[in-house]
């Protein structure tokens, strides 16, 4: 198999739906890369599940694992890594195991799975058809088996006669129209929270966001300090819109202005605060309360974006939600898409909450608990490192 050496750029700040877009649309490339190869490559004997152990057996002991960094995604043809760079991640080791099952003339195509709450994928595999079964085989492990920890799933079929697969389910945009679809026909019915003027309940992402603000994580706290600079007006209009009150979203810029940013970067922890409580809880902890003031958190980014407020020196790298953050609320419907909402509830402390009010906002009771439990674990712990 011969290669040229160049590198191709599919997609500049590609997300992984680009990805998946440039794994699917370089598969038939790769399989007639390899059929003209594949008897010398293994012992092709008719049995897909007996070719399929061959070929896994193969790509391990020729190709090395190595997990491609945050700045580039690499998807190699079968003949670049066999005979120039030897190593790959899941994207170039499931590309590989298609295309030579595929080139046996089996039936295999891509599992890609999730992990996370999400239906984001963030590892693929492959599948082959035996005897009519549907067998999974993941050749980045010793095992080869899948990992039972997915929650979620989605397999794909490479086929010539096929055509385009079908791209709308794997990024998740079938579902979304089908639960916008869902709500236009409450709304007709009458149901739901899009009745009349759209009240939301806003008393728990309140909460999230001022815990975070105290941390100043993501560096919100000196973003804030510098937007209110800039148009004090503005900000305080948007936090009384989110049914807060202004000073003591103050309290809470006060707070975490003078601190060290915590996951900035988004990797880990920066700063110091590891004495009380470990690294991993921290970051578990952190990860729940930006998931509960994600629908304030992407309003907030935006206020960030229109007042200009970037990144100065001395700050920590990261966005204040990231993409992915931003897809989950959309999955999970937590996010505001009403530019004209009002809160439903009030201020913590001012006697009404909005509790037993029917919302379309949606927040899991482990998502809360993790809020108000390790969240505010976190910001009792770090005060006491003042």
């Amino acid at each position: 198999m011969n290669f040229n050496g160049k590198k191709i750029l599919a997609k500049p700040n590609g997300n992984t739906y680009d990805i998946i877009d440039a794994l699917i649309n370089i598969s038939p490339q790769a399989i007639d890369q390899v059929k003209p190869k594949i008897n010398k490559l293994i012992n092709v004997t008719g049995n897909a599940y007996k070719d399929a152990l061959q070929v896994a057996a193969y790509i391990r002991k020729n190709v090395k694992y190595k997990a491609d960094g945050y700045e580039n995604q690499n998807i190699q043809l079968p003949g670049r890594v066999l005979n120039d760079t030897k190593q790959a991640d899941c994207k170039t080791f499931s590309l590989l195991f298609l295309s030579m099952m595929k080139a046996a003339g089996h039936k295999a195509g891509y599992r890609f799975a999730s992990y996370r709450a999400n239906k984001i994928p963030t590892h693929v595999y492959n599948w082959i058809l035996y005897k009519n079964n549907l067998l999974t085989f993941d050749t980045c492990v010793k095992t080869l088996k899948e990992s039972p920890r997915h929650t979620y799933i989605k397999d794909m079929d490479v086929n010539y006669l096929t055509g385009y697969p079908d791209n709308d389910y794997i990024n998740g945009k079938a579902e979304r129209e089908a639960r916008r679809a869902k709500r236009k026909e409450r709304r007709k019915e009458g149901k739901g929270f899009f009745q009349g003027a759209k009240k939301i309940a806003l008393a728990v992402p309140r909460r999230a966001f001022r815990t975070l603000v105290a941390l100043n994580t993501r560096s919100l706290a000196t973003k804030l300090e510098r937007a209110i600079a800039k148009d004090k007006n503005k900000v305080q209009e948007l936090w009384t819109k989110f049914g807060g009150k202004f000073d003591k979203l103050e309290q809470s810029i006060n707070a975490g202005k003078g601190r060290n940013p915590l996951f900035g970067k988004g990797k880990g922890i920066e700063g110091h605060y590891y004495s009380y409580i470990g690294a991993g809880e921290k970051e578990a902890a952190t990860a729940a309360a930006i998931a509960a003031a994600s629908p304030i958190l992407i309003v907030v980014a935006k206020l960030f974006k229109d007042l200009k407020i970037k990144r100065e020196q001395n700050e920590a790298e990261g966005d204040v939600i990231t993409p992915e953050e931003e897809q989950e609320a959309i999955d999970t419907g937590s996010k505001i898409t009403d530019p004209n909402f009002q809160a439903l509830d009030a201020e913590e402390g001012s006697g009404n909450t909005g509790a037993g009010l029917t919302t379309g906002f949606k927040v899991s009771p482990l998502i809360i608990g993790g809020v108000l439990g390790a969240g505010l674990l976190i910001y009792l712990l770090t005060k006491k490192k003042k």
